[in-house]
């Protein structure tokens, strides 16, 4: 009955850690009028996409009228930037018009210009209601609620690109390169959408990391923010969209996406039907708060220079510390491993034997689950290419259940065969081994593994605080299992969005980052079974509530 109790109770921290995925409510139509309506924001959705409109097409100049339009009637003057560009689509000779769209809402006593950007254009195969009508509708909708309040110290331009979906971004580079507004800006927020809900997730910055992050932590309500995403954006040389040639101008700035559901992305079922109300209203949220919060400030004068690590928590917090301090910390998880290991081979229940079976048991672990997984996703795929966002998370529970399984059977039968091989040290092995990898080549990633490994060896080494032992052991368990979910449980989520397939432009999907989801769930189960069979009591454990007593429960329960 503990044992089950235990595991409902990782079940429940689960669940916890993935209240960060959540999108906000939508607003409706009556909210005040100087805050964001996805109700209101809707129908620009809707107008703007009606059918597909890429570049050079009548369509696109249907848009283009609404747009002008719409700009006039907030009582703003919309003005073109017009070049040409190939006939990217068409498939002629002649150059085809790329036109951009912007309206300049003047500032009291400007110290720069903030950019809101979204493109207008489509490729032929979609109305691209979500990519990326609904960053169309998060400006108009923004321009409206911030004309609507007190005027702001700086200027905001609302730029809508065209020409965004051909690799050379025509419409974001003729504006950084050549429109006279250019040289103003001090901040660009960009905004995309791969697939047609999920929260508004920050997926790229430029400029002095801690101040976007320490501005984005204190004024957004519900933040979607881990610098293992930026961090891989970053070493991707960024995500490739408008935000692009602003980036590579060194101009400080935020990328946002939304990207659950993406085998929609590119194809015709990316209709205003498909557009989540609340990740739309994630966008408008983010959009205003941080127009607002710039808006005020000089933005010569943004903050402190310097990169961060950083992630949410259940709570809407967002854990911060400069990126120096990812090396000594990840150090800091090896080191007191280190020390609860010395401490288990003092009192002769490790043996240096055993340890390296154990690392070595998990090693093999990892691999068989990661080859596994990726084989069992792509024969997925092959049978539904294109799932719904139900049917994918139904696809990555048979997944983790997949790796759970992996773990459970192979640790249990490595037990069986070599007798006492120290596989929970193996399990820890790799966490630490992973922060400290991370730290040196993908840093923002490390605090991932680096904290569990931190916390869980500190678990050996730190005695309970007086109570019985079942307590003391269960104490452990919340403490170790709630601190690896809770950083686990998003970056698990945002690797599976990665890896769905998207039929509209395969040249996009990453099928196989499906591995990285068995590795991390193979050490979550790795972390978390041995401590519920030591809450359990299975096989005579010892639960005396001191570090011994819990080490000789794991070592005895891993048999």
């Amino acid at each position: 009955m503990r044992r089950v109790a235990a595991w409902i109770a990782m079940g429940a921290l689960a669940v916890v850690a993935a209240l960060p995925l959540a999108t906000p409510a939508p607003a409706g139509p009556g909210a005040p009028a100087e805050e964001f309506s996805a109700a209101r924001a809707m129908s620009h959705v809707e107008r703007v996409a009606e059918e597909p409109h890429p570049i050079g097409s009548p369509a696109i100049v249907r848009v283009r009228r609404y747009l002008t339009g719409q700009l006039r009637a907030l009582g703003l003057d919309p003005e073109l930037q017009t070049v040409t560009a190939p006939d990217w689509f068409g498939g002629s000779d002649r150059p085809v018009a790329v036109v951009n769209v912007l309206a300049r809402i003047e500032g009291a006593d400007p110290t720069g210009a903030i950019v809101l950007m979204g493109h207008y254009d489509t490729v032929p195969t979609t109305p691209g209601a979500n990519d990326d009508a609904a960053a169309v509708a998060t400006l108009l909708e923004t321009g409206r609620a911030l004309l609507a309040g007190p005027p702001l110290r700086n200027d905001v331009i609302l730029l809508f690109t065209d020409g965004e979906e051909p690799a050379p971004r025509f419409g974001a580079t003729a504006f950084v390169e050549q429109h006279r507004w250019a040289p103003d800006v001090g901040l660009v927020v960009n905004f995309e959408a791969v697939g047609g809900s999920g929260p508004s997730t920050l997926v790229e910055t430029n400029g002095p990391g801690r101040a976007l992050i320490g501005a984005l932590a204190d004024v957004s309500s519900q933040p979607a923010a881990w610098s293992f995403l930026t961090a891989i954006a970053d070493g991707l040389g960024g995500s490739d969209t408008d935000f692009s040639p602003f980036r590579a101008e060194g101009i400080p700035g935020y990328h946002f996406a939304y990207l659950r559901g993406s085998p929609i992305y590119h194809t015709a079922r990316d209709t205003p039907a498909a557009v989540s109300r609340g990740s739309l209203q994630h966008h408008g949220d983010h959009a205003l708060a941080l127009t607002r919060r710039f808006g005020r400030a000089d933005l010569g004068a943004l903050g402190p220079s310097g990169d961060a690590s950083f992630f949410t928590v259940p709570g809407s917090l967002v854990i911060r510390y400069p990126a120096w301090w990812v090396l000594p910390l990840a150090l800091l998880a090896a080191v007191a491993l280190g020390a609860a290991v010395a401490g288990g081979a003092r009192r002769g229940l490790r043996s240096g034997s055993a340890l390296a079976a154990g690392v070595g048991v998990v090693t093999v672990l990892l691999l068989i689950a990661a080859v596994l997984t990726v084989a069992a996703w792509r024969l997925i795929i092959v049978i539904w290419p294109s799932p719904g966002v139900g049917a994918s998370y139904l696809g990555l529970a048979v997944l983790v259940a997949l790796s759970a399984a992996t773990w459970f059977l192979g640790s249990r039968a490595a037990a069986r065969r070599w007798g006492e091989p120290d596989i929970w040290f193996g399990v820890f092995a790799w966490w630490a081994g992973l922060a400290l990898l991370t730290a040196i080549w993908l840093p923002g990633a490390s605090y991932v593994f680096a904290w569990p490994a931190l916390v869980g060896s500190l678990a050996l080494l730190v005695p309970a605080d007086g109570g019985s032992g079942p307590a003391a052991g269960v104490l452990r368990l919340v403490v170790v299992a709630g601190t690896a979910l809770v950083l686990v449980v998003p970056a698990l989520d945002v690797l599976f969005q990665l890896a769905q397939p998207r039929p509209g432009n395969p040249g996009s999907e990453m099928v196989d980052v499906v591995a990285f989801v068995a590795v991390m769930v193979v050490l979550v189960a790795g972390l978390v079974d041995p401590l519920v069979r030591a809450v359990a009591g299975r096989d005579g454990c010892d639960s005396r509530p001191d570090a011994a007593g819990l080490e000789q429960a794991v070592a005895r329960g891993s048999r």
